[in-house]
């Protein structure tokens, strides 16, 4: 069940509501200066939107709000004009969170995604185009390192903690029913305090064992990271060459049957070279979508064939290399140039929460539905489904409300910092 990760891809970029009014007066740092405070003042303002989805991609992630612009279509003109919306890509993004959740079970009738392991490369892709749209004209433009940390962390973290915890005791209570596959009390204390700050958990073979599909979000934390340091080198030039070199090495991946693998200790390099390629090859399409052709698809056939690829019943290790290197960046091209469809804001809202949780969500349905002496995968459908149908609640009470204290906590310790490193620096100069 370690086979399929997360993404999924997160939007960190638009400010809080409350706060956008001191964007539109004019005011350049999201929070307000404060008396006797130094406030770090940004180069350029944010543009406005264009963050990743809510796992957004992750991504794009907002409760998960939608990623800015409208069916491609641009709003402005200029530097900092408004960012287009791809609401077709978040419900694409929903709808291959609900493949992983169907991986997982694999016992559904008639409803199953044998494939699903590979929307985990799918995610990785859209996440590198979703960061390089909300976020490379600002990292270019003067934004900091420490400051598009501080946006990623509050957007990802919060649904991230509730899933930890959510994982942190149904280990605790498999552990107490004396359920044979209960983790021991070592593995429970390490599991929930290094993975509750995403850190791999050393005397387990899985780096996240108690909710096993962030370990993929872990790597698109790191290659968001990277992004961001290195973002200035990463020319279309230098993308081709990373693709080039990354791709080699799929091939070794593909053919022994490692696609869908990463979680693990031993399988580290498996999820490096995953994330490197599909990563980069979001950013590449992302930097070269405006010479692509205009094709299009109907909207709703392209989710239908998407899901269709992630449910091909075919494993071989050829299928897997096409849908990586094919297939995904053509979803991802015509879904950028798609226009919205029914059910796309609502498939983009649930598709991180569900990819964070659902692990845990389906071991608690199956326990219970054994209990009620119904078939395992009633409870665990039905679970999910409750969950999927309550999303916006979660969203609008806890999710955006905790990224928001987050923010806020962060930006007010980043700009007390601000002022010691500098004073720090004009001290090393003087002496």
């Amino acid at each position: 069940m370690g086979r399929a990760g997360p993404r999924p891809a997160l939007r960190a970029g638009g400010l809080p509501r409350h706060l956008d009014h001191r964007q539109r007066a004019g005011h350049p740092h999201p929070f307000p200066p404060r008396a006797g405070r130094h406030v770090r003042r940004l180069r350029h303002p944010p543009e406005r939107g264009g963050g990743p989805p809510a796992g957004g991609t992750v991504a794009g992630a907002g409760g998960a709000a939608p990623l800015r612009g409208d069916g491609g279509q641009p709003r402005g003109k200029g530097r900092h004009a408004m960012t287009r919306h791809y609401l077709a890509l978040d419900g694409m993004r929903g709808v291959a969170a609900l493949a992983v959740v169907l991986y997982h079970i694999a016992a559904v009738p008639h409803l199953r995604a044998p494939s699903g392991y590979l929307a985990v490369d799918f995610f990785f892709a859209l996440s590198g185009f979703v960061i390089a749209h909300a976020y490379r004209r600002r990292l270019l433009d003067g934004m900091s390192f420490a400051e598009f940390t501080m946006l990623r962390i509050a957007r990802l973290y919060p649904v991230l903690l509730l899933g930890f915890l959510l994982a942190s005791m149904r280990g605790a209570a498999l552990l107490l029913l004396g359920d044979p596959g209960a983790p021991s009390i070592e593995e429970l204390v390490s599991g929930s305090t290094l993975n509750l700050v995403l850190l791999p958990t050393p005397i387990v073979g899985a780096y996240m064992f108690l909710n096993v599909p962030a370990w993929s979000l872990m790597f698109e934390i790191i290659a968001n990271l990277a992004y961001a340091r290195w973002v200035g080198l990463l020319t279309s030039g230098a993308l081709v060459g990373v693709l080039l070199v990354s791709g080699v090495l799929l091939v070794p991946v593909a053919y022994a049957g490692l696609f869908g693998a990463g979680g693990t200790i031993d399988t580290f390099h498996v999820g490096l070279v995953r994330v490197i390629f599909s990563f980069s090859m979001g950013l590449l399409l992302h930097g070269l979508r405006e010479r692509f052709p205009a094709l299009t698809l109907n909207p709703y056939l392209l989710v239908a064939l998407l899901f269709a690829a992630l449910a091909a019943p075919i494993a071989h290790p050829l299928y897997d290399l096409v849908f990586v290197v094919v297939l995904t960046p053509a979803f991802l091209i015509l879904g950028a140039n798609s226009r919205s469809f029914l059910g796309a804001k609502w498939l983009g809202e649930i598709s991180y929460p569900v990819y964070a949780l659902h692990y845990s969500l389906l071991s608690i349905g199956s326990l219970a539905a054994g209990k009620a002496g119904i078939p395992p995968w009633v409870g665990m459908v039905g679970l999910v489904a409750a969950f999927c149908l309550a999303t916006p609640l979660l969203t609008q009470f806890y999710d955006i409300p905790f990224r928001q204290r987050l923010r806020q906590a962060m930006g007010r310790a980043l700009a007390l910092a601000e002022p010691r490193a500098g004073a720090d620096a004009s001290s090393g100069r003087s002496a």
